[in-house]
């Protein structure tokens, strides 16, 4: 047993930190992505009327773009949770994650009010029939202000071996409660059980975290507030720029589509977001971690190089590999046989998570080092992005405010249907990797001129 936990110590230490814990984060996501996928993909489609199913993509981006503005606040914090964890200000610390847990409890209250107001507006426009859909989604929102600050805590406290038991407490219960209640229950249901499932990874997550630290008095961080503030602000357009692309695509496909094609984009959806686990499993460590380092000054370029080349290299194969596949999948169950026909669809959308992909990690490690430069081609093509699609998949609701030779021009050049809107959404990423792709280039230039004249 003795060797065994030996050469595991080794292994740790010649991959690195990022690999061992976003490796161990990978296997036990990939159990969690298993059950996430049994929940999505076989259970959903089989319990839930096709005319329902369309929905539930867009209902489950919206807790998200709820949660912003504590998200938003979230990652500042975390930034200077790691900052105060490399100047051991344990006081801090603690004063933070009381005001975390304080600023939640606000939002709750504030997520379900704007929920009840709005959920005639949003039930419209998803085509839904069942009030109590919209109180288990304001459930999920409620949740996630409570699971986001359990993440903060755990990630800036570098307690990263308990992030990765939550990630998996979580789908495990999820799944059970989806057994008890998707059938009987529809979206309603579905919506019980994901809310229930992040009650228990919060459980999980924060039992007994702050019990060595509750001897240490509080200490305040008003000094720190201007430099926050000033961090905040670009994290903040990212987020919920980030948040709304997530909130809209799917939603303009269940509004201005037929309820086959937004039920086929949700089945599809399923398969092309296989890309992102890679992501999904760096993701909780690499934003603490680059922090750590440059907030001690040293170099971050490693765990980026890391974190984008091996992301890109797995997440663009899985989406090839996926659009060989779709076909023989999607006819492998008989609820998905019905979609068949839209198995092209499926790399394509699995390449666009690919490169959403990069967009995060990069977006997250720029953030870490308190570097912005990205947002100059990140915000117009995201904001570009979301409005042509809002625009153009509603065509002819201008037609009354424009004349009508430029009306008919965009009229007969696109054709509002989901092919388009696939073809757009991979034209925004793509922009963005391109982006990525130059911005890094220029950063690594910059980083050997550097050594260079230090050397």
């Amino acid at each position: 047993m003795g060797s065994v936990l030996n050469r595991l110590r080794d292994l740790r230490m010649r991959i690195g930190p990022l690999w061992w814990h976003g490796g161990l984060q990978f296997l036990v996501s990939r159990l969690g992505d298993g059950i996430n996928f049994y929940i999505g993909m076989i259970l959903v489609p089989a319990a839930i009327d096709g005319s329902k199913l369309g929905a539930v993509l867009p209902l489950s981006n919206i807790p998200a773009l709820l949660v912003i503005p504590l998200s938003v606040v979230l990652q500042a914090l975390l930034k200077y949770l790691t900052i105060f964890r490399a100047r051991g200000e344990t006081g801090k610390i603690r004063r933070v994650m009381r005001d975390m847990f304080l600023f939640s409890v606000g939002l709750s209250v504030l997520t379900a009010l704007v929920l009840l107001t709005g959920r005639g507006f949003i039930m419209h426009r998803l085509k839904l029939t069942d009030p109590a859909v919209m109180w288990m989604v304001g459930a999920v929102a409620v949740a996630s202000c409570w699971s986001g600050v359990a993440l903060t805590a755990v990630q800036g406290t570098g307690k990263y071996y308990r992030l990765t038991f939550g990630t998996l407490a979580g789908p495990v219960a999820r799944l059970v409660l989806c057994l008890l209640l998707l059938r009987g229950l529809q979206v309603t249901g579905y919506f019980a059980a994901q809310a229930g499932g992040m009650a228990v990874m919060v459980l999980a997550l924060v039992w007994g975290l702050g019990r060595k630290s509750a001897a240490v008095p509080f200490e305040s961080y008003t000094a720190d507030l201007r430099a926050m503030w000033k961090y905040l602000v670009p994290v903040g357009v990212m987020m919920l720029l980030t948040s709304a692309q997530g909130v809209i695509e799917p939603w303009i496909v269940r509004q201005r589509l037929p309820e086959a094609d937004s039920a086929a984009f949700y089945i599809v959806s399923m398969f092309g977001n296989m890309p992102a686990f890679v992501c999904s499993a760096l993701m909780p460590f690499l934003f603490p971690m680059v922090s750590d380092r440059h907030e001690r000054g040293e170099s971050t370029s490693g765990l980026h190089g890391q974190a984008l080349a091996g992301t890109a290299v797995v997440s663009i194969g899985a989406a090839l590999v996926l659009g060989l596949a779709a076909r023989p999948l999607l006819d492998l169950y008989g609820p998905w046989r019905a979609y068949a026909g839209y198995a092209p669809y499926v790399w394509l959308l699995g390449l666009s998570s690919a490169l959403r992909s990069l967009a995060i990690l990069h977006g997250f490690h720029e953030a870490a080092c308190r570097r912005f430069g990205f947002l100059k081609y990140y915000v117009p093509v995201m904001v570009g992005e979301v409005a042509l699609l809002y625009c153009l998949m509603g065509w002819g609701f201008f037609k009354p405010w424009l004349p009508g030779a430029a009306w008919r021009a965009v009229d007969a050049a696109v054709r509002p249907d989901l092919s388009f809107v696939v073809a757009l959404i991979l034209l925004a990423r793509g922009a963005i990797a391109a982006g990525i792709a130059v911005e890094s280039l220029r950063l690594r230039a910059g980083a050997r001129a550097c050594a260079a004249a230090g050397g």
